[in-house]
C-alpha cells in the first residue's frame, strides 16, 4: 500500500479514501457542476420552428381544395 501511494503520487493522480478526501481539503462536492444563475436567451420564433403548424395549414388547404373541386363537378 505504501508503494502503491507513492506511485500514485509520482504520476499526478489524487488518491482518494471513502470519505472523498484527497489530502488538499477538497471534498467531493467541490467538484460538481454549478447551476447556471440566468436563464438563457429564448429563441424569438420558436413556434414556427414546429412542423405540426405547417402540416396542419398544408392538410386544411387540401381539404378545401377536395370540397370545392368535388362540389364544382357536382353542380
Amino acid at each position: 500500500m505504501f508503494l502503491k501511494r507513492n506511485y500514485l503520487r509520482l504520476i499526478g493522480a489524487e488518491v482518494r479514501d471513502s470519505c472523498g478526501s484527497s489530502r488538499t481539503g477538497e471534498t467531493p462536492q467541490a467538484f460538481t457542476p454549478r447551476r447556471l444563475t440566468a436563464r438563457p436567451a429564448e429563441s424569438e420564433h420558436l413556434e414556427w420552428k414546429s412542423t405540426t403548424t405547417h402540416y396542419l395549414v398544408n392538410r386544411i388547404k387540401y381539404v378545401k381544395t377536395a370540397i370545392f373541386k368535388k362540389n364544382r363537378i357536382f353542380h
